[in-house]
């Protein structure tokens, strides 16, 4: 089961100034969470209070039952979550500024701090346009498939590194999934 799933939504087109707005407008009503310090609870887009985000709520709007925004600026925000990436509120995002800017593209990158997971998902002004994810089993399998010296240390009946392979994979793992990503958004960017 994922835990905190690190995310980046990245603004891939150059938004018109409508579309500046209603990013902008969105991103204010996180002022309201003055409780976190420097992070806000995403769940204040859609509510005033802490007692209205239910774990219902936060799935059916947000995508997890809870998250919070770490940094944001013109150019996208990071934020992370529980259990799940936000698909659902960059689909709302997507869509808001879509009524207002047609040419809008949006990019979300996720991992789970586990890799039990990761993935790259592609909203228009339609929202969810596409999305790739990979499980951990199939991340395993991609780093092994082109590592012999990785491939030594990982016994295939237990699907288990031994204690050196598990040091080589932890200090390979983040550059393979950021190339992931990358290569998995420009074959989606590649398809429109």
């Amino acid at each position: 089961m994922a835990n905190h799933v690190s995310q980046y939504l990245s603004v891939r087109s150059d938004l018109n100034e409508k579309g500046r707005e209603v990013w902008n407008e969105i991103m204010s009503r996180l002022d309201r969470d003055d409780t976190q310090g420097g992070e806000k609870h995403l769940g204040f887009v859609f509510f005033d209070s802490y007692d209205e985000m239910t774990r219902e709520n936060m799935c059916d709007l947000i995508g997890a039952k809870w998250a919070y925004l770490t940094d944001h600026d013109e150019s996208g925000l990071s934020m992370y979550s529980a259990w799940s990436p936000c698909i659902e509120f960059c689909t709302y995002l997507s869509e808001q500024i879509g009524m207002v800017d047609a040419g809008v593209q949006l990019v979300l990158t996720y991992e789970d701090e586990f890799c039990n997971f990761i993935g790259t998902a592609l909203f228009d002004a339609g929202g969810l346009e596409d999305q790739e994810e990979l499980e951990s089993d199939e991340f395993i399998d991609m780093v092994l498939e082109d590592d012999d010296e990785l491939r030594a240390h990982f016994d295939f009946e237990s699907r288990e590194f031994d204690e050196e392979g598990q040091e080589m994979l932890w200090e390979i793992q983040w550059d393979r999934i950021s190339d992931w990503q990358w290569n998995a958004t420009e074959r989606m960017l590649g398809q429109r």
